[in-house]
């Protein structure tokens, strides 16, 4: 997307958290209203490519829109005219991208006639094969199908599986063993949580290697917070499980509002809206360690929410060194869309907002959010327009490594100052490592060590050494980010230590 950022004739920049980040303009996606637009949702395909997916709620139809060099193709019905597709503000159609291969997962209506689908392109959302029904469980009912695709390219969804009597929901997982022409049966991944699923609640399901894991909200006895399941044989079996959430929340009607997250390794990265503290709906954020079975870090994404604000329909994406949240913020009745990113884990994302739309006007609602190479990209359902609405933004200090052999994937210095080169070796390490700063007329720096929930557990002050040695000490083994910083640079990345 960086061909995306020359040709705009508007940009905003703002600085948080030691960011740079430089907005593109809005654009619109689908040209009005005219095709009922709720709950969009954005992927990225080959070159880092938008491709948007919305629904039109009145006559129960999915369409497609795919970014094509300077706006959006027109809108694309992925389906066949002889079904109609549940779709809503709330809940509805998800979707992956992986390449040029593309999964939307459906729930055909009547809900209790209909399954749950699959729907593949292979071109990159230009053109999408037939339906296939993904859900193979007799006389139970399905609903809230959401997709991963794993490696090689198969695609793996979850859905809400209930008995013939719409009870007992629990979130089950099936795959495809050949790209999505069939599936296998399907394996129950709560198992080993207590309860049932909160029946009108989306999950999220990634999928990294032989590790899937998925996230829900779960019902016990009222008791309505967030877990997740993982399987370490690719979906076969479901052999842990955790609670991310604390806050407690009590409530005797469901609250329609799912999770989302990130992980890598053992750490996942989380968001979630609850009102377990007896107030307003709020946003909270988190980390999660699967080895240690602990949470790392658990907040509200606002420190403060004054009277008559409240938040909810959160969304998460990034990587372990580069994390962005996406919410829907109501501040007396007005709505708008905010955005947190943090080099630093869940805990630099907290008060560290902008709002994403620059129209104020009516309610911006509904937000998604997909990342890759240090660019953000956000779409979002504007209630004033009726339109989708699309915008980027991208972290200035940010630079891929095109060699390889770098397992930084968030350094450079602020404002790309020239003639710096900033490397971390060995990495991973066991008992030292070495951070090595190439540029002419160093000066003093300080470099700051956060362990995977963004908490500061080392700090090397008043440095000018272009060569600083990290020693293990006291640090567990597990993934760590360093941030330097310098009077006219600054660089971030990540290493680990083994365990």
């Amino acid at each position: 997307m960086k061909y995306l950022l020359f040709i705009l004739t508007l940009s905003f920049s703002f600085s948080v958290n030691a960011q740079t980040l430089t907005w593109s303009a809005e654009f619109p996606v689908t040209g009005g209203s005219s095709y009922n637009n709720v709950r969009p949702r954005i992927a990225l395909t080959t070159g880092n490519t938008p491709i948007i997916m919305w629904g039109d709620d009145v006559n129960n139809v999915v369409y497609t829109a795919k970014w094509n060099g300077s706006g959006f193709t027109a809108p694309l019905k992925i389906h066949s005219d002889s079904i109609d597709v549940f779709t809503s503000y709330w809940a509805g159609p998800e979707f992956e991208a992986a390449g040029d291969t593309v999964f939307i997962g459906l729930k055909v209506l009547p809900e209790a006639d209909n399954g749950v689908y699959s729907v593949r392109s292979t071109d990159g959302g230009v053109t999408f094969d037939d339906t296939v029904r993904i859900d193979n469980i007799g006389d139970s009912l399905a609903r809230f199908p959401t997709v991963a695709i794993a490696d090689g390219g198969n695609p793996v969804f979850s859905y809400m599986k209930f008995d013939p009597n719409w009870m007992d929901a629990q979130y089950t997982v099936v795959e495809s063993m050949d790209g999505g022409d069939t599936f296998e049966k399907d394996v129950e991944a709560g198992l080993l949580v207590t309860g049932e699923a909160c029946d009108c609640c989306p999950a999220a399901i990634k999928a990294e290697g032989q590790r899937h894991v998925l996230m829900f909200r779960n019902n016990d006895n009222n008791l309505r917070e967030m877990w997740f399941a993982y399987s370490d044989d690719e979906g076969m079996t479901f052999t842990g499980s955790g609670n991310v959430d604390t806050t407690d929340w009590i409530i005797f009607s469901c609250p329609s509002s799912g999770p989302d997250f990130i992980f890598s390794g053992n750490t996942i990265h989380s968001t979630w809206m609850s009102s377990g503290d007896g107030g307003a709906s709020k946003v909270y954020v988190g980390t999660y360690d699967i080895g240690t079975s602990q949470i790392l870090y658990h907040n509200t994404i606002s420190s403060v929410m004054p009277v008559a604000n409240y938040q909810n329909y959160s969304r998460m994406d990034g990587e372990p060194g580069m994390l962005g949240v996406v919410l829907q913020h109501t501040n007396f009745g007005n709505t708008d869309v905010l955005f947190a990113s943090s080099l630093a884990g869940t805990a630099g994302l907290v008060d560290n907002f902008d709002t994403v739309n620059i129209s104020t006007t009516g309610s911006q609602q509904s937000p998604d959010i997909a990342y890759a190479d240090g660019t953000f990209h956000i779409v979002w359902q504007d209630q004033e327009t009726g339109d989708v609405i699309y915008r980027s933004a991208t972290d200035s200090s940010f630079v891929p490594d095109t060699s390889g052999n770098n397992p930084n994937s968030v350094l450079n210095p602020l404002g790309s100052v020239p003639g710096m080169q900033v490397s971390i070796s060995p990495n991973p390490f066991n008992d030292f490592t070495t951070l090595i700063i190439k540029r002419k007329n160093i000066g003093f720096y300080s470099v700051d060590i956060f362990d995977a929930s963004g908490k500061i557990v080392r700090r090397y002050s008043n440095q000018k050494s272009n060569e600083l040695t990290i020693k293990r000490g006291e640090l567990p083994g597990g993934m760590y980010f360093y941030k330097l910083n310098g009077s006219e640079y600054i660089a971030s990345g990540k290493f680990v230590i083994s365990e």
